[in-house]
């Protein structure tokens, strides 16, 4: 469930030899909101 991301994912998959890193935003047609992670770095 990417609700409470505002339909944003990131996620690695890894294995022994392996290892891939996935991030975007799930397309739904609906307004979106701004990459969420961008602002973790700022203090509120």
């Amino acid at each position: 469930n990417l609700k409470k991301s505002g339909d944003w994912y990131d996620f690695t998959v890894t294995s022994e030899n392996f290892e891939r890193r996935f991030a975007g935003r799930v397309e739904t047609g609906k307004p979106g909101v701004s990459d969420p992670a961008m602002a973790m770095h700022l203090k509120t």
